[in-house]
């Protein structure tokens, strides 16, 4: 079966293991937009829900986010037409497969954008080879653009590089480093597959070597973002949360600690003041563990302790593949390791 924009949009609900009802609210919308009839959908979520037989659950269904982003993009029908059919006479240029053409065909005609990605390729109207595109067609141009990274990497005005030092390193990719919209701050450094913060501040040590590097700014910055999404959409950001508390989300903290890193953050109690509490993991022959709550805890701040616990987990687990997503990269995290200020996973 030839890809389809709904199968996208699955991959975009479940790309971090786990389906929130938000997200499965989004698909009714997508399966409403792409006009299927519910045997259609069954047959595609047939064919997906193989796939997730090795697919752990590791967040509670942040993915919608990406999902709802873009159906947003999907509705600016008048700017997809022209890049359904500029995409079209780039693809003419390339010189596409009969096969490679069949899979980009299929997906634009999902979109209701088959004949203007058929009239760009062949009968050239109003349609010129280029390197950018509305976001909403990334899918259609990744079919194009497969095992071409400069078509596959979008070129969006005059682009920024870091000029401090890398704390995010592929130290063996040879794909070129987009901008990630997702995690602000950061920015693709001029030379090698890295990003850089924009400030230029410093590492917290030198690299070691590994296949995908990241500082632990980097991962503190990600944990804070997981939070901001969960409160944005009206999720409870942690479990164990008081109702009547609020996290103050810019004190979060993930430092090193002996064989693990731990996580703290200050929650507001309101009359009853500030509280900081904490939890840790350790990083030990490629896995990660929770370290258990200490002892004497009443039963709430062991609820709390755990749920920081898990975050940190799920932030460890998610950002490699967010990485390795934005640079178009087949490879998978395998194992994980710590080292002097760094976060190191080994890929297969």
């Amino acid at each position: 079966m030839s890809p389809s924009p709904f199968e996208h949009g699955l991959a975009l609900a479940w790309s971090d293991g786990a389906l929130s009802r938000r997200g499965a609210q989004l698909l009714e919308l997508l399966q409403t937009r792409f006009g299927l009839n519910d045997g259609s959908r069954a047959d595609i979520e047939e064919i997906w829900q193989e796939s997730l037989v090795n697919l752990n659950r590791r967040s509670f269904g942040d993915g919608d986010e990406n999902l709802s982003s873009w159906l947003e993009a999907l509705k600016d029908t008048g700017d997809l037409e022209k890049g359904a059919k500029d995409l079209g006479r780039t693809s003419l240029e390339i010189g596409l497969s009969r096969s490679i053409w069949s899979e980009a065909y299929s997906f634009a005609k999902g979109l209701d954008l088959g004949d203007a990605f058929a009239a760009g390729a062949w009968m050239e109207e109003s349609a010129e080879a280029v390197n950018t595109w509305p976001e909403a067609l990334d899918p259609l141009a990744l079919i194009i653009g497969k095992g071409l990274s400069e078509l596959v990497t979008r070129q969006r005005g005059n682009l920024e590089f870091s000029i401090g030092t890398p704390v995010i390193i592929l130290p063996e990719s040879d794909s070129k480093t987009p901008p990630l919209a997702w995690l602000p701050g950061l920015l693709p450094m001029k030379d090698g597959c890295a990003w850089g913060w924009s400030d230029d501040r410093l590492l917290e040590g030198n690299s070691p070597e590994g296949d995908l590097l990241i500082s632990t700014s980097v991962l503190q910055a990600w944990v804070r973002r997981l939070i901001t999404q969960r409160i944005e959409r009206g999720d409870t950001p942690l479990p164990g949360l008081p109702s009547d508390s609020t996290l103050m989300t810019s004190s979060t903290s993930v430092k090193h600690g002996e064989k693990g890193l731990n996580l703290e953050i200050i929650v507001d109690l309101g009359e009853k003041g500030l509280v900081k509490p904490w939890a840790g993991i350790e990083v030990a022959d490629g896995s990660i563990k929770i370290r258990p709550a200490p002892s004497g805890l009443a039963a709430s701040w062991i609820s709390l302790h755990d749920g920081l616990a898990e975050l940190l987990v799920n932030s460890i687990e998610t950002l490699p593949r967010q990485l390795l997503t934005a640079v178009n990269s087949e490879l998978s995290p395998s194992a994980t390791r710590l080292e002097d200020g760094w976060v190191v996973i080994d890929l297969s």
